[in-house]
């Protein structure tokens, strides 16, 4: 649906997008195909999960054999070793190698944190939690995160792991919080504001781009259109894709 409104707006004379942006896209592979500045660009992050989705489930399964929590961490340190790899290596040409197969949007730059995530739901489908879940723990665990997120923390020669890292530390800090279910913290990601803003969340992240003007041919845009003011029209459209299109498109799974 968003990706024809595009086309309208492009037909109309109001919008203009390559047509590789468009068959990235159109392919999940918006990480690879397309140009920077469009309104498509980020469609990257949900190819990238889609590529994920794709080969890693298939490959868990080919390793997976009696015991699922050996060949789980087995996979998940070969995916981490293999994504700081990624990320260290010094690919200095502007070739499509370079920039798109193992550029800073490649799956395999991305993969270490995914895999991160499905170990942690691993670990709570299979009732796996250890005792060092507390509020203080996970309060330093935010504040690791803080740290690496303003490069407060210098990881030095590590710092190709700092993606891994974070993954880590935000998986720690969900998973104990659903475990230990700390008052304060458990009570404000469950209030009704928090759980409706994350139902919205997916709706928003693909409509909000729209709004921001500088990429609509508009010479006077109007104000409700200033990128100060995006979020409220994004919230908008947002709340009618998810009621309206979305929920009737899952209640067919």
């Amino acid at each position: 649906l968003y990706l024809f409104v595009l086309l309208l707006l492009q037909i109309s004379g109001l919008y203009y997008d390559t047509l590789s942006s468009w068959l990235g896209a159109l392919t999940f592979t918006r990480n690879i195909l397309g140009v920077g500045n469009s309104a498509t660009v980020h469609l990257w992050s949900l190819a990238v999960e889609m590529q994920f989705y794709l080969f890693y489930p298939a490959i868990l399964s080919f390793f997976i054999r009696g015991r699922r929590d050996i060949p789980l961490a087995v996979l998940l340190v070969f995916t981490i070793a293999l994504s700081a790899s990624i990320r260290a290596y010094e690919c200095n040409s502007s070739s499509f190698f370079c920039t798109r197969v193992v550029g800073e949007r490649s799956i395999l730059a991305y993969a270490d944190s995914i895999s991160i995530g499905c170990y942690f739901g691993f670990c709570h489908s299979r009732r796996i939690s250890w005792s060092i879940y507390s509020p203080p723990i996970i309060f330093c665990a935010l504040l690791s995160l803080a740290g690496l997120r303003t490069e407060l923390v210098d990881l030095g020669p590590a710092h190709y792991l700092q993606n891994s890292l974070e993954a880590g530390l935000i998986g720690f800090c969900i998973h104990a919080t659903v475990v230990s279910r700390p008052p304060v913290i458990f009570a404000l990601l469950n209030s009704a504001p928090m759980v409706w803003l994350g139902h919205l969340s997916y709706s928003l992240y693909i409509w909000h781009v729209l709004f921001l003007s500088h990429f609509m041919k508009i010479p006077a845009p109007p104000f409700f259109f200033h990128w100060s003011l995006f979020w409220l029209p994004s919230v908008l459209v947002a709340i009618v894709s998810r009621d309206v299109i979305e929920q009737r498109f899952t209640g067919l799974r």
